[in-house]
């Protein structure tokens, strides 16, 4: 009988020791990956709060649009708050936590935007720079619908001239990701042309403005 008990009890202590070893592994697994499921609103320019739904999200490290980093707040598991970050083209974003890294299945399409015009008024032949984000491959700048040239074209920057026959109205960039407007009207303003001889001739009140 005692042999019996004492085969039971080791037995027993087997048995308690196999489930101790599966429930310690239970417990050390590894946090399962990220995953994205959508993000809203779909596009926009830099700037534009943009929400990420999935899982895993607990930890997480860097947010990207592309390349480009991006600042953000882990909501909860399931949700990132970000903003789309100065220097960020179409791409698609990612989520990096301490589990692995997750990539969206579709891209992000950042819109162009002009922050600034400088002159803010002119009249036609007069130079202009526009500022703004994501102007790079600007196909056309427009003055209140008349189109104009584009030179020099960069991320944050285009130079044009205003048109012959331009009326005042907003000027308008198109690029590849789509259209963006001034932020204020551009006036179009009639050049002045100073006539030097009538004036010497009301100067010395002779009517004469040789020396």
């Amino acid at each position: 009988m005692n042999v019996v008990r004492r085969r039971g009890a080791i037995a027993a202590l087997t048995v308690v020791v196999a489930m101790g070893s599966m429930l310690g592994s239970v417990v050390t697994a590894s946090a399962a990956a990220p995953k994205i499921y959508s993000f809203t609103p779909k596009s926009g320019p830099v700037g534009t709060p943009v929400w990420i739904t999935g899982a895993g999200f607990t930890g997480a490290t860097a947010v990207d649009f592309g390349v480009t980093p991006a600042a953000f707040s882990v909501v909860s598991a399931g949700v990132v708050y970000t903003t789309v970050p100065n220097g960020a083209v179409g791409a698609t974003i990612s989520v990096k936590t301490p589990s692995g890294t997750v990539t969206s299945g579709t891209q992000y399409l950042v819109t162009p935007w002009i922050t600034g015009v400088s002159p803010s008024s002119g009249a036609a032949g007069t130079a202009v720079t526009i500022t703004g984000t994501n102007l790079t491959g600007a196909t056309q700048v427009t003055f209140n619908g008349l189109a104009a040239t584009v030179g020099t074209d960069s991320y944050g920057q285009i130079t044009t001239t205003v048109p012959a026959a331009a009326t005042t109205g907003p000027i308008v960039v198109t690029t590849p990701s789509g259209a963006a407007n001034s932020p204020t009207l551009f006036s179009i303003g009639t050049a002045q042309v100073f006539d030097v001889t009538s004036y010497g001739a009301i100067a010395d009140g002779t009517g004469d403005n040789t020396a």
